[in-house]
């Protein structure tokens, strides 16, 4: 039994302190000097005296009592009687109150590596400044025992300052590391509320061996090292991808186009531009040009409907479609007219350089004439040994809807003979055309000919319809006709634009383009109409304005000026690569091995090699093609390519850093661009692209055309910089070889100067 136990029970049997604080001590009577030490306990407990328990009854514990008597209502006498006695009993011993529960700390988290420092110097006693801290640390050990990771421990390793012998200090890093296990615990016996635990700490010391720069106090520390962080961090939120920002900005051709063409050119938005790629497209059916054409013109009907047909050549007489024995020209002109649909043509008035176009295309004109409100004119109103090269075909219908057509694709039978084309088995039995003896301006090799042309829905495809309108007005045989049947076409205005999501029946990319159509066109005197070079005038501000790379395909690459307007855009451009015909098969032009090897002089004669290494040129073969280009040579051919079925290149095509893409008639040559008539579209998205999948309008055509030429999947061609490698090292299956302009040479080259201003390629007067 205990001293404070005993005490009490002598003042339960009625002990009288009276006398005993009435001024007595009590120091020489060991029961009374217990008695005191209750009464100074019991004060203690019950009012928080802070008396010293030392049995002596002296004026503090007086002072207690009086303190207690005057809280709780009694006669302040400083005299512990019986009634204060009682009450002190009553509050001393009443029912027990359970101790309150430790207020919970919530986990903060706790790291795999966290610092205590700032240790007195040469003590090992946690500050107060540690003790957050260390409640924070015992808080997340105990939450981690309600998860799956629970932690079971931790290392702790303590530190000095370099004061002291190394001994000494691995001594008090020790010291330190114990003291802060011993401080957790208590933390953790305090936060626990009875919960059994048991956790391993390892204290260990580094002394003064790992001491941090600066402040010598830092050193003095403990690290505290979890097995792993608590809570473990969730996985990292993928962050937002940042917005798709494009390399590609089409619209800045806007103002570039805007600047160089003239009054009677016109930019359009919203329209619905579709590439198309051959006549027939063995590789993918709906690129074909021919198919989009009889499409058109089979959709024609009614009393407002027109189909309008420019041309530098026609022949009516062979399958548009090779599978589809109704699809000459002059069935579908003639089945058109039947349904009410007004038909007109201006086709070129061929000299007799070219008999057989000449025939075939009178005897086409002829035909329409004898249809029912048909007419053709055959027009020869051009400048001295000039042509009307352009080709359009336009498609009306009332208000209702209006396509056109235009680009490099004549109706010619070279375009489709020999055929690659497989038709299904079908009665009646197909009869196989030949392209007989004729003659084309491949000089009958490499036939189908490679072109490229396009379809347009929207405002542009007005400008297109003026275009027929323009040469059909300019002609003077046009007046007659039109007395008894006016084109209906003049009632035409332009379609509103286009919404910026299209159908890809009518858009290569599914969305809207700008489209300015440009034309080269000398009048005649006193027609009144103005002399055009839209075509020549924007040519040259898109290859000025290039800054990522150039591609283009053509027939002639004859124009001095286009060598030295590529030579300036080297600098600026990754690389300059062109597709032409070889010069084998380009019959129709004397001294072409003279003057593409002048064109080519001009692009890159006493370029650095850094800047000659962009200029690559190519013409088509048929496969298999060297896997390395074989070298150039003077002194003739290194390898003899084979030219066989599609190799001729007659498309006028051109794309600028993937764009803007031009696709027309004009060659690159002084006719094209200011001799004879022709017509070009220059086409740009309307829009940035928004979507990383979106590919622009020149960026789909090339890499179909690409597709074509390499024999590789388009979608593995999307950078038109990256992918320029594959026509460095091509695979045996593409189609395309370098061009050496060595290769060969021309029958008495000293006439090629006389006659190149004269006959081959005129300037415009």
């Amino acid at each position: 039994m205990d001293v404070f136990q005993a005490s009490r029970d002598r003042a339960v049997s009625g002990t009288d302190f009276a006398g005993l604080l009435a001024g007595a001590a009590a120091a020489g009577n060991a029961t009374d000097a217990a008695n005191v030490r209750w009464l100074q306990s019991a004060l203690n407990r019950a009012g928080g005296a802070a008396l010293v328990v030392d049995g002596i009854a002296g004026p503090a514990t007086r002072a207690a009592i009086r303190a207690f008597q005057a809280r709780n209502g009694l006669a302040v006498d400083g005299i512990a009687g019986p009634v204060t006695l009682a009450l002190l009993h009553a509050v001393v011993d009443g029912p027990a109150v359970p101790p309150a529960r430790p207020q919970s700390i919530a986990c903060p988290g706790l790291p795999v590596r966290q610092v205590l420092d700032r240790f007195a110097f040469g003590r090992h006693r946690v500050e107060p400044h540690h003790q957050p801290q260390i409640d924070a640390i015992a808080a997340c050990l105990l939450a981690s025992l309600d998860t799956a990771t629970p932690i079971d421990g931790l290392s702790l390793v303590g530190h000095t300052d370099p004061v002291g012998d190394d001994a000494a200090n691995l001594a008090l890093g020790q010291r330190r590391a114990e003291a802060v296990v011993d401080a957790i615990d208590a933390s953790l016996r305090r936060q626990s509320a009875g919960r059994h635990f048991s956790f391993v700490f390892m204290p260990s010391s580094m002394g003064e061996r790992a001491l941090l720069p600066g402040d010598p106090a830092l050193s003095r520390r403990v690290e505290v090292i979890a097995p792993f962080a608590f809570p473990p961090p969730s996985p990292p939120r993928p962050r937002p991808a940042p917005p798709f920002r494009s390399p590609l900005d089409p619209p800045r051709w806007g103002p570039i186009l805007a600047r160089a063409i003239g009054p009677r050119a016109v930019l359009r938005t919203g329209n619905a531009v579709r590439h198309l790629v051959d006549a027939e497209n063995g590789r993918s059916a709906g690129l074909g040009a021919y198919p989009a054409m009889v499409e058109a013109i089979r959709a024609a009907r009614g009393g407002d409907a027109f189909i309008y047909l420019l041309g530098w050549v026609c022949m009516d007489d062979f399958r548009m479609l090779t599978c589809d024995p109704r699809s000459r020209l002059q069935e579908l002109l003639a089945d058109a007219a039947a349904r009410g649909v007004q038909v007109r043509a201006v086709f070129w008035a061929q000299t007799r350089l070219n008999p057989e176009e000449k025939d075939k295309t009178e005897a086409s004109a002829a035909r329409i004439n004898r249809l029912p409100g048909a007419a053709a004119i055959l027009d020869d109103e051009t400048l001295s040994l000039g042509a009307h090269h352009q080709k359009v075909l336009v498609v009306g219908d009332g208000d209702r809807a209006l396509v056109a057509f235009t680009g490099g694709i004549d109706v010619n039978r070279d375009r489709v003979l020999p055929s690659s084309i497989v038709c299904p088995p079908a009665p009646p039995p197909l009869v196989v055309e030949t392209a007989g003896d004729a003659e084309s301006m491949s000089g009958g090799g490499g036939q189908p000919l490679h072109d490229v042309h396009c379809r347009i829905e929207g405002p542009a495809a007005f400008d297109l319809l003026q275009t027929f309108i323009t040469r059909w007005d300019h002609h003077p045989g046009s007046r007659a006709i039109e007395a008894v049947n006016p084109l209906r076409g003049r009632a035409t205005l332009p379609p509103a634009p286009l919404p910026a999501s299209l159908p890809p029946t009518a858009s290569s990319t599914g969305s809207s383009c700008s489209v300015v159509i440009g034309r080269t066109f000398n009048p005649r005197r006193g027609s009144g109409l103005a002399r055009e070079r839209d075509i020549k005038a924007m040519l040259v501000a898109a290859i000025a304005h290039a800054r990522r790379f150039i591609y283009m395909e053509d027939q002639y690459l004859l124009n001095l000026d286009a060598a030295r307007a590529l030579r300036a855009a080297l600098p600026n451009i990754a690389h300059l690569t062109i597709l032409i015909p070889a010069s084998q098969i380009v019959g129709d032009t004397p001294c072409i091995w003279t003057y593409r090897r002048e064109f080519i002089a001009e692009l890159t004669g006493s370029l650095s090699p850094e800047l000659a290494a962009k200029v690559r040129i190519f013409h088509l073969a048929s496969p298999p093609v060297p896997t390395v280009a074989p070298p150039c040579s003077s002194g003739g051919p290194t390898f003899t390519p084979v030219l066989d079925a599609h190799c001729y290149v007659h498309a006028k095509c051109l794309m600028v850093d993937d764009e803007l893409a031009v696709i027309g008639s004009a060659n690159c040559n002084k006719r094209g661009w200011e001799h004879d008539s022709e017509v070009g579209a220059f086409v740009f998205d309307d829009r940035v692209p928004t979507d990383p999948a979106a590919v622009t309008f020149a960026q789909r055509l090339r890499m179909d055309l690409w597709a074509e030429h390499l024999d590789l999947p388009a979608s593995s061609l999307a950078d038109g910089i990256a992918s320029a490698a594959a026509w460095l090292r091509p695979r045996p299956s593409a189609r395309i070889v370098r061009y050496c302009p060595d290769d060969d040479h021309d029958i008495a080259e000293f006439k090629c100067g006389l006659i190149r201003d004269t006959i081959v390629d005129p300037p415009a007067p």
